[in-house]
């Protein structure tokens, strides 16, 4: 399978477009994750397990970020499901009021 070859250059190709905070879930992402890392070094990289701790990181982070520069990105399979982290981050719950 090229599944890892193609993580691993979309975390690269982040890396390269000046990708400032770059989250990953799964275990073909730690890849992507890797690749991340290694050309931007000093990134802001995080890897998740599950769903759970992805969202509540995500929403929890949220009023760190300028939001007036921020763009946020929900790339996955239909298989991972996730509509979930968008779903999160506009259920209407503002930890940063």
């Amino acid at each position: 399978s090229q599944g890892p070859v193609f993580h691993y250059e979309i975390g690269k190709y982040a890396a390269q477009c000046g990708i400032e905070h770059f989250i990953t879930i799964g275990s073909l992402t730690q890849e992507s994750h890797k690749a991340y890392l290694s050309n931007r070094p000093g990134g802001d990289a995080r890897h998740f397990d599950d769903m759970d701790s992805l969202n509540t990181e995500l929403v929890q982070n949220l009023c760190k970020f300028d939001d007036r520069n921020l763009y946020i990105l929900v790339k996955g399979s239909r298989f991972m499901r996730m509509e979930r982290v968008a779903q999160a981050l506009v259920k209407g719950v503002n930890p940063c009021s």
